[in-house]
Parts: structure tokens; sequence; C-alpha cells
């Protein structure tokens, strides 16, 4: 197959990535959460019972305030670390405190043609997340699994590899500042 193209401008991030399918960064001060966390508190509140994505919202100028928030911020780490980046969408995601929040272990969709180009999720909290509300846990390496087609009910070729316990993940406590860049190939999960 075709080499994939670089992700990152660095090549120890490039190493990195290619390794585990991910890399970790102090990458936001303050001033940019807190301006993230205040955008957020301004959009209509979702009375939601679990997990949900603002990308999910019936309203488009709920989705469109959500994009333009995060985008300013998100595309700054990307014009730092990535090499030739196409943004796609950007998206808050909240967790309630319930079963229904309980994000099992999956790999996102099909974006390119993964035998040239990587698509990749930038995701930061804005609280401090582990183990009790919804830190990430990651398959290391799982991005390098044959590629396939992925998306909203395509079932997973992976199934034998996705229907594993959390003890088989990578847990990845993180605080407000700090961001994960990941292939959406890698397989990752978060609990209740």
């Amino acid at each position: 197959s075709k080499a994939m193209k670089p992700v990152f401008f660095f090549f120890y991030l490039q190493k990195e990535f290619e390794a585990n399918g991910y890399v970790l960064l102090d990458a936001l001060g303050t001033e940019e959460i807190n301006t993230l966390k205040y955008n957020y508190e301004c959009l209509p509140e979702v009375n939601n019972e679990g997990f949900f994505a603002s990308l999910y919202s019936d309203s488009g100028s709920y989705k469109q305030k959500s994009f333009e928030a995060i985008s300013a911020i998100a595309n700054k780490i990307a014009e730092k670390y990535l090499d030739n980046y196409i943004s796609i969408t950007a998206t808050y995601v909240t967790k309630k405190r319930s079963e229904n929040s309980y994000m099992p272990p999956h790999q996102d969709w099909t974006i390119v043609d993964e035998t040239q180009y990587a698509s990749v999720n930038i995701w930061f909290p804005l609280v401090p997340v582990n183990k009790e509300n919804g830190a990430l846990y990651v398959l290391k390496g799982s991005h390098k699994l044959p590629s396939v087609i992925r998306g909203t009910l395509i079932p997973s070729a992976f199934n034998h590899v996705t229907n594993m316990t959390f003890d088989h993940l990578t847990y990845l406590p993180m605080k407000p500042g700090e961001i994960i860049i990941f292939d959406h190939r890698l397989i990752h999960a978060s609990p209740p």
C-alpha cells in the first residue's frame, strides 16, 4: 500500500502516533479552557440522559455555535502540531451520571482513504476526567488493525476485539489543558 502522509510536523510526535495511535500534550491555557466553558454554558441546556454530542442536536444554530466556539481553539492546536490538515467538525460532548453515558470500545467513522491519510480526533476535557467521570481508555496500537469501512449502522469488523473489558485498555486520566490527538481507527471507550 502507499505510504501514509505524516500527520505531525514534529518527528517525535509522529513516531509516538505511529506506535500508539495517539499522543498526549499540554496544549491549552486557562483562558482557552474558560472560553470553551463559557461558550458551552451560553448554549441552551440539553436535556439528555447520558452521552450527548452537540453534533447530534436537531438545532442547526446549536451545532453552528458549538462548531465556531470549539474550532476557534482546536484549529490553533491543529496549526501548531498537524501537517496539512482540514477541519471537518467540532462538537461538545457531555456525559451525565447514568449507565446511558457508557461508550463501549469502538473505532470512529472512516472519513478518509486510510491507505494515504489519517483522520484524527483532537479531544480535550474541560474538567478533570478520571475513572468516575468519563476518562478515555484506549487500546494502544489498535489503529494498526486492517483498515475497514466504519460508520453508523455498519457492523464492526472487530467485534472480537471491541467486546473487551476496560481491564484490557489503557486508562488516560486527564486535566483541563491536556489534549489527546488520536487516530480514528484507535479503539477507545469511556465508562459510565
